[in-house]
């Protein structure tokens, strides 16, 4: 970890100073640059590409387990732990299934509306056809326009303007 940082930084200080500050030698920073990829880190890339191929064959939906599971299937002697280390640093994550809710409740006591439409929804022309009765849509109609009237209006009393005005007047 100190060498890779080292290795990012090398342009901006000398590596000498970096390695002082870090408490490295640079003959150590030196041997780790020609050094070649453990054969661990080689196996995690092995790894890597195959956990990246199982999890996109799952529509990305398989977590640790299931890839696990793939991963043992196709030969591979690992442990759930490394397979989750190799997902984290990856960034690969399953799906997880969403609970069914039941939104419908069939056994209320509310009354149910009539099918005004009869399942019939041909029309002979625009504005024939509508699921509400004429009386009661008429009806909703009036009041929704009626409490925003009485919405607008109810915050813009000339009384209470005067008195917001003569208060400000005598700051």
């Amino acid at each position: 970890m100190r060498f890779a940082f080292i290795a990012a930084e090398k342009a901006l200080h000398s590596v000498t100073r970096l390695c002082r500050c870090l408490c490295v030698t640079p003959s150590g920073f030196y041997a780790w640059t020609r050094r070649g990829l453990s054969a661990r880190a080689q196996r995690d890339l092995v790894l890597r590409t195959k956990l990246r191929a199982f999890h996109a064959a799952s529509g990305h939906r398989y977590g640790r387990p299931n890839l696990w599971k793939d991963l043992q299937e196709d030969g591979e002697a690992i442990s759930e732990k490394r397979v989750a280390r190799l997902m984290r640093q990856d960034g690969i994550r399953g799906k997880v299934r969403r609970r069914f809710k039941n939104t419908t409740m069939s056994d209320h006591a509310d009354p149910i509306a009539p099918n005004v439409l009869d399942r019939d929804f041909t029309a002979a022309g625009p504005n024939q056809r509508s699921a509400t009765p004429a009386s009661s849509s008429s009806a909703s109609t009036a009041s929704c326009i009626s409490r925003r009237s009485s919405i607008c209006t109810r915050g813009s009393s000339s009384a209470g303007r005067s008195a917001r005005s003569t208060t400000a007047g005598s700051r």
